[in-house]
């Protein structure tokens, strides 16, 4: 194996003044702003309806709660009625 070497004698990582070859360059950074905009934006859309579906599922458990306390609560004054007219 071989130590790899980056850059020259005049330019290398160790420098202050160190520029990494064309090689490793990104692109234009133009293009790498607006598609990093376009990812944030899609993801941000997503997390945005993930907590819209899960508002929604938590309001239907809500209801179903509320639903099933108030056929308690009416199951409950039925039987008290119904014990009433016994007595």
């Amino acid at each position: 194996y071989a130590p790899v070497f980056v850059g020259s004698a005049k330019n290398h990582p160790a420098m202050a003044n160190f520029e990494p070859p064309q090689i490793y360059d990104l692109g234009d950074q133009d293009r790498l702003a607006d598609r990093r905009e376009l990812l944030r934006s899609l993801e941000s859309n997503a997390v945005a309806k993930d907590a819209a579906v899960k508002k929604d599922e938590m309001a239907k458990e809500e209801m179903m709660k509320k639903e099933e306390l108030a056929k308690d609560a009416a199951m409950k004054t039925d039987g008290m009625k119904k014990d009433a007219m016994k007595k």
